[in-house]
Formats: structure tokens, sequence, C-alpha cells
């Protein structure tokens, strides 16, 4: 079989039509061989978001060894990418490893705060894992950086989420920081 390096918006066009073939029962799998073999063509063209989208699924077909592994190894790759620290640190949180989460995403926010690209994503999934973990003084001191922080113009920072702060226990959170972040949500 002649194997032909794909662009970016090509793969992801190949992994939709594999995931949405009814008759194909391992379709999971072949997503897994097929982004091996386009990570393998890539000459560093995409090399990122192949590999991002290559652990997720292993993630999602519960290799979950694999999956770490490949994600550690984008960390270690582009360890001045924030995006790498977060996609390792989501991986932590989704396994209720939340220890780690919180150091992959320190090092994430210290690298997007540097860039200053991507900082409010950043915070927030560092408040999700504090929310997760019931860190109520963590999650405080993010929110607080959360309300804080001012996006540089022409950042491709992501708008401010409030869903961790939904049903948080009475007193976790100081209510006027809540609704400080609530009101960035809304503006």
């Amino acid at each position: 079989m002649n194997k032909k390096k794909l662009n970016m918006n090509q793969i992801l066009d190949r992994v939709h039509e594999m995931n949405h073939s009814p008759r194909d029962q391992l379709a999971g799998a072949k997503v897994v061989d097929f982004l091996k073999e386009q990570f393998s063509l890539s000459d560093g063209d995409n090399e990122f978001s192949i590999w991002v989208l290559l652990a997720d699924r292993l993630s999602l077909l519960s290799r979950m060894s694999e999956a770490e592994n490949v994600y550690k190894e984008i960390a270690e790759t582009y360890p001045e990418y924030s995006q790498s620290w977060h996609k390792l640190a989501e991986f932590y949180m989704i396994n209720d490893q939340l220890v780690r989460a919180a150091e992959m995403m320190d090092k994430a926010i210290q690298i997007a705060l540097s860039d200053g690209e991507f900082v409010i994503m950043m915070y927030t999934t560092r408040a999700r894992i504090a929310r997760q973990a019931k860190d109520w003084k963590t999650l405080s001191s993010v929110i607080s950086r959360l309300v804080e922080y001012e996006r540089p113009p022409g950042s491709r920072d992501y708008f401010y989420e409030c869903d961790f702060v939904v049903g948080l226990p009475e007193g976790a959170v100081e209510k006027s920081l809540v609704e400080r972040l609530e009101n960035r949500c809304r503006g």
C-alpha cells in the first residue's frame, strides 16, 4: 500500500470518516494506526497536532498506559508549549491523579504567562483540578488570578468559563470572588 502524507484538514476529515463508519467495529484501532502512520510521515509538519490526536484516541480507547506515554512524550518534545503540559494535566485529571495534574498545570500556567497565550484556558483548567480535589484555598487563589488577568490585545486566549463554580459548597470560595468571575464570564 502506498502511504500518502496528508495535510491536517485531510487527516481530520479521514478520522471523522473512520469514526462514523457504521459497519466498522474496529474504527478506533484503525484511527490509531492511521494517526501513527501520518505521524511517521509528518517530517515535523503538524507533528504536535497529530500526536495530540493519537494520545486522545488512545485515551478514548482506554489504552491508558499508551496514552500517558504519548502525552509525556509530547511534553518532553515540546516543553515550551503550554498546551503540551495542559494535555498531560487533563489526562491526569480525568484519571483522578490530581496532584500530578496540578503539577503539570502549574508548568503550563508559567509558560502561558510568559507567552501571553492561553492564560485563561490554563487557569480555568487549574481551577477545575482544584475543584475536583476540593482544594478550596487553591481554587480561591486561581479564581482571584483569573479575575485580575487582563487579556493582551491580539491574544488567542479563550473566553472565560464559570462551570467550575456552579454548585460550590457554601463558604468554599468567597462569594464576592465568585461574583467577580461570573461577571467576567458574562462580559
